[in-house]
């Protein structure tokens, strides 16, 4: 009330309070990072440690595993997952939430340190890394050049571009993939070294041994001291060429005698193409706190500089988080604009007046704006669910200033001065204000104050719509009250009704408005006689509609058109990296031929980003046209059937559209256990059955034992009678085949890998070759592989995952178009409920295990975010009673959510959740409005029914006015206008189809019930009452 009094009589403080909050905000505005989603801070530490040449199960023994054990020990962790593929091992270490990331990933680090001995010499030092969605890449470059080769653009970009591209601020790293590396190849001659009686380990340390800078302390002469330096380093290919070894006997041999020296180019493991044609792939990520948008434009700034420097070069920008995040985010800053002016248009029709309606759109963008404030304060970047936020608050910001002018207007019409009517009008309805606006906010704060990963990823949502009520609140006892005082006139008789063109325009309007109140009150009046069967009425609509919300379709987040397609090519093991390139060129001639490919980037050796690695895997990412007649999900089905690209010989090839929520599997199921070839059984099992679940596609295994490759098992007791150990024998082999580049070529200013490996009549070694290789010479005799161990062929698995210390093997799917992943996964389940196997454990993992979680999330928050309601109400209302007639709203407004979503196909995800938890606040303001005004008329003096016969009239016009105030706002969401508008719509349908059901029974279930439970409180009353005890006389006189 003082609020309200001192903002009539201080117009211009309140002004001026308000100005300066919309300056500040606007400002803050400017500078906050604008992300398609928040940046969640995971609790998880990648390692990634790769091992040149090892097979999956020698990753797993000599790297994997000692770097569980190490890591395990740490304070905090929740669960290790990793995963040992061909040369590469990659660990994540999850903590539980709230653990200082920063100490958790400074203690791994200690950890590696300690256990780095114990890794193989020939490993690469792990790399440590936190991960969270910033490391995505936000930009994915293709350059080609026609005058350079692979090595030359390799070199350029590297020594170049990479470094300019790194310096842009906001740039976290550049990953390069594609192109040729230098390298100088020393091929040494098994035949002509074992004739001289070298071995390849003797000849290798004789390199190194030549290969040395090595200072030699310093030296006095007068007044000067000279530092001494051995120079023995190679400056040239040439000088390496004529380096002399010492044989065994004695004497010496020239280097370029018994090996091939020749400045050339390191074997490939990975490649990239751009429409065909060989290119080098840069990878940019973004640091943590930067702005997607402002780093992505910073990067193609400095793109155009270095197209100007190198003419030649051809950069092609393959894939820009920007593009789809700056357009997804003017489309629901169009959306909000839309929402604002069909508010309005609301106001205006029902009001009559061009300055009542200019009030209520003024107070939305002065809350907003002061709402970033405390937004920007929070931490919170502009990102769809801040967003979202700010464009369903639209509504809550009309209602507000609708309940408050419209109660203004309601006593002007009555003849009070503007001053006066501002002043009854607000305080008369205070406490309605007050509850209306708080119930918003205690249904949003318990979701903004959520655990888990899912409470992380809605807290700016939560936060963002409960800080814009509350300054929705306070405009609605300072601002509205004081320009309606200010700016509206005294209505004191006929010559202020309106006339002319405004009164014929609006007379329709006044006339049905008219029919509609005279409607409604005589509907009112029947349902207070027929209470009973308005409320089998109002549990008959719950009870059937309820269980059809068994028929919607359940998923994690809905898809969206984001324009690209990604493709993953798969070869038996052991094909080799030509061969998938033949296969991968197949592959993108079909996808080529598809008219609205803009372009198709190809990177054979990798799966895609964390993903399989190795010679037999492909990814493509294909890049559609901006401007296009079909959708994503029909380019899909086309490649999917088309056999030219799904139908090759020995090939795999799954094609996928873009996930929102990351490369998560719509269907994951695990397998865990110790026995590798039991896990690989079983899964097969398990994978038979899922393609027989409808819905499901591209059924897979992440473990095929299959690889070819030769084994060789040393005859201990013989090789320790000739002074050889296991580890000896294998270094032999390793060096042989893999070969060693521990010595190093400084040539141009770079150091160049020298890699040293044996080779037989200039070809590379075949497997009939290993068994005659050198491993030493003892007492004068040549000692072979052949005397020492047994060589035989043999099928390896193709990588060795684990979780949680123990094997596991994954069974992944993906889904037919128009299929869910809720409803998929919960079929399989029942498909899957008899495989019971001894010492192995299935679980389900993927979309299953993120709908899970994100269930008990909404769950909690809908459950106490009620729970807070009560409270509130009771508090507010002082009764532990009309809480329940204002609350019976709530099941009401779920029904008209279900029926909505059911009635334009849209799924129950965690998007249309937050629908039903924004009609959990929005739907309890009409009730609110119809028992708090009724209350008011019952304590100045009238009957019950007759409180609630005129309350509910006198109410209709604001209800009406906020409901399709809130519907209209919401409509340009739902209709899918612009880009990631199907991520939107769902939500908005759930919020149209609940708050137009539940206001339509609202009117009539609210009063009904309200008189019921008044009914029930009376009767409780009366048997606490204790019966009046008559007074001795008065039973004697009652007996005679």
């Amino acid at each position: 009330m003082w609020l309200t009094r001192l903002s009539i009589r201080r117009p211009v403080l309140v002004l001026m309070g308000w100005v300066a909050l919309g300056v500040i905000g606007l400002r803050l505005l400017a500078g906050m990072p604008v992300e398609l989603l928040p940046n969640i801070e995971f609790p998880v530490v990648s390692i990634v440690t790769v091992y040149p040449g090892a097979g999956p199960q020698e990753v797993e023994s000599a790297v994997t595993r000692p770097i569980e054990d190490a890591v395990g020990t740490v304070s905090g962790v929740r669960e290790i997952q990793a995963s040992s593929q061909e040369a590469l091992s990659l660990v994540l270490v999850e903590f539980v939430l709230g653990t200082d990331l920063d100490a958790a990933t400074g203690a791994v680090r200690e950890k590696l340190e300690a256990v780095r001995a114990q890794l193989p010499r020939d490993a690469q030092a792990p790399v440590v890394q936190r991960f969270s969605f910033s490391a995505f890449p936000i930009l994915s470059l293709s350059l080609t050049s026609e005058a350079r080769t692979p090595r030359e653009l390799r070199e350029l970009v590297e020594d170049r571009i990479r470094n300019r591209l790194e310096q842009v601020p906001g740039v976290a790293n550049v990953e390069v993939i594609g192109g040729q590396r230098r390298e100088v190849e020393v091929e040494a001659d098994r035949d002509r070294l074992q004739a001289y009686g070298l071995s390849l380990a003797q000849f290798t340390n004789a390199l190194l041994q030549e290969n040395l800078n090595v200072p030699a302390g310093s030296l006095r002469e007068g007044g000067r001291q000279l530092s001494t330096r051995v120079l023995g380093e190679f400056r040239s290919v040439r000088e390496l060429q004529d380096v002399r070894i010492p044989l065994p006997g004695g004497g010496s041999v020239r280097v370029g005698d018994v090996a091939g020296v020749r400045d050339g180019v390191a074997e490939r493991t990975q490649l990239s193409r751009l429409n065909g044609r060989e290119s080098v792939t840069l990878l940019v990520r973004k640091a943590a706190d930067a702005n997607t948008i402002a780093v992505a434009d910073a990067v193609k700034r400095e793109l155009e500089r270095v197209r100007r420097l190198y003419p030649d070069l051809h950069v092609t920008v393959a894939n820009d988080a920007s593009t789809f995040t700056r357009e997804a985010v003017n489309d629901v800053f169009l959306a909000l604009v839309l929402g604002v002016v069909l508010a309005s248009a609301i106001v205006f029709l029902f009001l009559h007046d061009a300055v009542n309606t200019f009030i209520v759109f003024l107070a939305i963008p002065t809350s907003l704006l002061a709402s970033f404030v405390v937004i920007a304060s929070l931490g919170f970047t502009l990102n769809f669910f801040t967003l979202l936020g700010l464009s369903l608050a639209i509504g809550i910001l009309v209602d507000d200033s609708i309940v408050v002018l419209e109660n203004i207007h309601r006593h002007l019409e009555g003849g009070e001065p503007p001053a006066e009517a501002a002043l009854n009008g607000r305080s008369e309805i205070g406490l309605a204000a007050v509850a209306i606006t708080l119930v918003d906010v205690v249904v949003f704060v318990p979701l903004g104050l959520s655990g888990g990963i899912f409470g992380q990823l809605l807290r700016p949502f939560g936060l963002t719509v409960a800080t814009v009520t509350l300054f929705s609140l306070f405009a609605a006892f300072t601002l509205t009250p004081m320009l309606a005082a200010r700016w509206l006139r005294r209505r004191t008789g006929p010559e202020d009704v309106p006339r002319g063109l405004s009164a014929r325009l609006f007379a329709p309007v006044d006339r049905f408005y008219g029919w509609l109140d005279a409607g409604y009150e005589r509907l009112l009046r029947w349902a207070l006689r027929r209470r009973g069967t308005v409320v089998l009425l109002g549990l008959v609509s719950v009870a059937v509609v309820f269980p059809l919300a068994g028929r919607l379709g359940f998923e994690f987040v809905p898809t969206v058109d984001q324009g690209v397609l990604s493709a993953r090519i798969e070869l038996p093991a052991g094909a080799s990296l030509a061969r998938t390139a033949e296969v991968a060129s197949r592959v993108e001639a079909r996808v080529r031929r598809v008219p609205e490919v803009e372009d198709v980037i190809t990177n054979v050796g990798t799966a895609g980003q964390f993903a399989e690695t190795g010679p037999q895997y492909a990814s493509m990412i294909i890049r559609l046209k901006e401007h296009r007649r079909r959708r994503d999900t029909e380019i899909l089905r086309e490649l999917q059937t088309a056999p030219e690209a799904t139908r090759i010989p020995g090939a795999r090839v799954v094609f996928s559209t873009a996930q929102v929520a990351g490369p998560v599997r719509p269907v994951e199921v695990r397998v865990l256990g110790d026995d590798l070839t039991l896990l690989a059984r079983t899964a097969d099992r398990i994978a038979e059955r899922l393609r027989a679940v409808p819905g499901t596609r591209d059924v897979d295994v992440s473990v095929r034992i299959g690889r070819p490759e030769l084994q060789v098992r040393v005859d201990r007791e013989r090789a320790s009678q000739m002074g050889l150990s296991t580890a000896a024998i294998a270094a032999v082999l390793r060096n042989a085949v893999e070969g060693n580049t521990d010595t190093k070529l400084r040539l141009d200013g770079d150091e160049v890998p020298v890699r040293v490996r044996m080779v037989r009549g200039g070809r590379a070694l075949r497997p009939s070759d290993l068994p005659d290789l050198l491993v030493a010479t003892v007492g004068g005799r040549p000692v072979y592989v052949r005397d020492v161990a047994w060589v035989t062929p043999g099928l390896g698995p193709t990588q060795v995952d684990r979780r949680n210390r123990q094997r596991v093997v994954t069974v992944t799917a993906n889904l037919q178009p128009g299929a869910f992943a809720g409803n998929v996964n919960r079929q399989a389940a029942q498909a899957l409920a008899d495989v019971q196997v001894p010492g192995v454990t299935v679980e389900f993992g993927g979309q299953a295990e993120q709908i899970a979680e994100a269930g008990g999330t909404f769950l909690f928050a809908l459950g106490l975010g009620v729970v807070l309601v009560y409270i509130l109400l009771a508090a507010l209302f002082e009764s532990t009673f009309t809480p329940f007639s204002i609350m019976l709203a709530l099941p009401l407004a779920w029904v008209g959510g279900i029926l909505a979503l059911l009635l334009t196909g849209k799924s129950l995800s965690i998007v249309s959740a937050i629908g039903f938890i924004l009609l959990t606040g929005l739907v309890m303001k009409n009730s609110i409005l119809l028992v708090d005004y009724t209350n008011t008329l019952r304590a100045r003096g009238l009957e019950r029914t007759e409180a609630v016969l005129r309350a509910g009239p006198t109410r209709l016009r604001p209800v009406i006015m906020t409901t399709l105030s809130v519907v209209l706002g919401s409509l340009p969401v739902a209709l899918e206008f612009g880009k990631g508008s199907e991520l939107r719509s769902p939500l908005a349908w759930a919020v149209i189809g609940g708050l137009t059901w539940s206001t339509l029974l609202t009117l009539v279930v609210i009063p009904v019930t309200y008189t019921l439970l008044d009914d029930l409180r009376a009767w409780v009353a009366q048997l606490g009452r204790p019966k009046p005890v008559p007074a001795p006389g008065a039973a004697e006189e009652a007996g005679r």
